[in-house]
């Protein structure tokens, strides 16, 4: 006798978001709760065994619905929002818990279940991706519309919407942005994708709508990401922002717009400029006491103009500009990077213009993504008469010498630590050569670290400097790992177990135990 099987019906996306039981006014009427065995079917099933013509009754509880809200929700949160919103048909329980959910992450590959979708936005194959996905752009604008409308009167902490949106659909989004400040967001991150790379993608983007905010209907947004759009707030907008932080990539915005978005956020705390090509003359000037943070990446500028009270960290990007920094005593933290052409002219720049203008700086972090040399770093050197901390991030063949660094501890004469991160990417080196050393003894360097450390000779002759002429050094750790500053974050490439075997050896050859010092170095 064979047993039937039954199957629940798995509804689409689609039926699931429809099924809109709301109650009036909009609010969602919650299932209430009885007793233990009305909210919880309790289930069984018969198993029949092998040798016995025997029927035993298992009693199924529906467990996991017993678990409180916040676990619950929980779990949700780690699912696409396809299966978050398919959990609604598991019982009563279930039917309203998705709509709890604070944080939500709308794009194609939370939305569809389509593999082939999710190849093409993983191959990133530009025109095939856009042909695959136009038949789904309509129906994931009407789906994110339906999912919208059926959690008003839901709080929304953060809203992230990625999309490929033409200029048409712009209505659409208008719509989102204004149902999430109802819903009270703090946090929204729209990504517009496009397929093209050229000056028609502008006439695409989408133009942030800021008359949603003429009146206090964004107080409670606090952070702001947009990607691929237009910010080009009117003349006559007298709205007000409560922005604590804005980030802006490939975004199409001018000076003028810049200078008008930060009269108008007057708690802004963050400030992140990536890839905004129609900027020429950034001028950063906000009437915030409280912006501590500016990071400028590759916005092709020809000028950088700073004058904010209390800002603490300044970060640049990009090729060598004038730089001016006007009414900024409280910044002590400050990180260039300049392209392969710009490296050598711009840590000559940093060691003569910024030692000048910034006389009170505390941490200095330069990076350059090609090999420097002692003769191209400038003869005379103005002092940084407060710095106590100094990161290189240089690019280095196992042949280049990086003596050169001695060149900034004379700038440097109060540096305390002094961070190296070296990218090498061969593994061989020609044999050693005698280098005089530099004469310069840094008399209060205390701590230097070494990342990427291979152990050739010219980073074994820079040790020995250290431990020669550094009368105050107290440690010297060296990293046979690389380290990567990115997105103001450090980053660590591990090497392979081989290559630190190999770094170790290295170092116990050169390194000779007999030096008084060898107790300082540690590899780690």
């Amino acid at each position: 006798m064979g047993r039937k099987k039954s199957y629940a019906r798995r509804l689409s996306i689609t039926d699931l978001l429809q099924q809109k039981n709301l109650s009036p006014g909009g609010m969602i009427d919650m299932p209430k709760r009885t007793s233990h065995w009305q909210n919880h079917k309790i289930k069984w099933k018969i198993l029949f065994s092998k040798n016995r013509r025997k029927r035993r009754k298992i009693w199924l509880v529906d467990r996991i619905s017993e678990l409180p809200d916040d676990i619950l929700l929980s779990i949700l949160g780690r699912l696409t929002m396809r299966d978050v919103i398919n959990t609604s048909a598991l019982s009563r329980r279930w039917r309203y818990l998705w709509t709890s959910i604070t944080d939500l992450t709308l794009n194609y590959e939370n939305m569809f279940d389509d593999d082939l979708v999710k190849y093409f936005i993983g191959e990133h194959k530009w025109r095939k991706q856009l042909m695959m996905l136009k038949k789904r752009e309509k129906e994931f604008l009407h789906l994110v519309d339906q999912l919208l409308e059926l959690r008003q009167g839901c709080t929304i902490k953060t809203l992230k919407i990625i999309i490929h949106l033409v200029k048409d659909d712009s209505s659409y989004v208008d719509r989102w942005i204004e149902s999430a400040l109802d819903s009270k967001v703090e946090k929204l991150n729209l990504k517009f994708q496009e397929g093209c790379f050229d000056d028609t993608c502008i006439q695409k983007y989408y133009n942030f709508p800021f008359h949603l905010f003429d009146d206090e209907a964004g107080s409670s947004l606090k952070h702001l990401e947009l990607a691929f759009g237009i910010m080009k707030p009117h003349r006559d907008f007298r709205g007000s922002m409560t922005l604590a932080s804005l980030t802006l990539m490939h975004v199409h915005i001018s000076d003028e717009h810049v200078e008008k978005i930060l009269s108008v956020c007057p708690v802004l705390e963050r400030l992140h400029l990536e890839q905004c090509y129609a900027l020429c003359h950034l001028k950063v000037a906000s009437p915030s006491r409280r912006l501590k943070f500016v990071r400028v990446v590759f916005c092709d500028l020809m000028g950088v103009e700073i004058c904010v009270e209390n800002l603490s960290e300044f970060e640049y990007h990009g090729s060598l500009v004038d730089f001016f920094f006007n009414g900024v005593p409280m910044l002590s933290q400050v990180m260039f990077n300049f392209p392969f052409e710009h490296s050598s002219h711009g840590f000559g720049y940093v060691l003569n213009k910024v030692a000048v203008a910034l006389p009170m700086l505390n941490t200095l972090m330069l990076e350059s993504a090609y090999p420097l040399e002692t003769r191209s770093l400038p003869e005379s050197l103005y002092h940084f008469t407060s710095l106590k901390k100094l990161v290189l991030m240089v690019f280095a063949n196992p042949n280049d010498d990086v003596l050169w660094v001695a060149s900034f501890l004379k700038a440097c004469p109060f540096l305390q630590e002094l961070e190296l991160h070296m990218r090498t990417y061969e593994d061989s080196e020609e044999p050693e050569e005698i280098v005089t050393f530099p004469s310069y003894s840094p008399q209060n360097l205390k701590t230097v670290l070494i990342s990427g450390f291979t152990g050739h000779w010219n980073q074994t002759r820079f040790v020995y400097y250290m431990l020669n002429k550094a009368t105050a050094l107290e440690s010297v750790r060296l990293n046979p790992h690389k380290r990567y500053y990115r997105n103001a974050k450090w980053v660590i490439s591990e090497a392979p177990e081989e290559r630190v075997a190999n770094v170790r050896q290295r170092v116990h050859e050169r390194l000779h135990e007999g030096h008084p010092k060898a107790c300082l170095v540690h590899i780690m």
